[in-house]
């Protein structure tokens, strides 16, 4: 068993897990990560959000550093989305920036 953080993103939020959870294995950790983004996915209808760019992420680590990152994100395109009709093509790390 290893100890896991999961770090939230919320706009321009940020969340530091301190206390992290005990799992048997990076697959497990992924699968706890997805839980934790799909939940926060659920309650976007019940608020205002900017749909430009990724809103939420959770950055997951263990005591060793970062591990991997699931991001959920709007991407505009077609007419009516005010920009190009090819969507802005980003690193994933340039939506989590500070």
């Amino acid at each position: 068993m290893a100890q896991y953080y999961f770090d939230l993103r919320d706009g321009d939020a940020f969340h530091k897990d301190r206390q992290g959870v005990e799992l048997g294995n990076i697959a497990e950790a992924q699968a706890a990560a997805a839980e934790l983004l799909a939940g926060m996915a659920r309650d976007l209808p019940s608020r205002i959000i900017n749909t430009k760019g990724c809103p939420m992420a959770v950055e997951a680590r263990d005591i060793s550093g970062p591990l991997f990152v699931v991001i959920f994100g709007f991407v505009e395109r077609g007419p009516n989305s005010g920009g190009s009709k090819q969507a802005e093509k980003k690193p994933a790390r340039a939506w989590l920036k500070s």
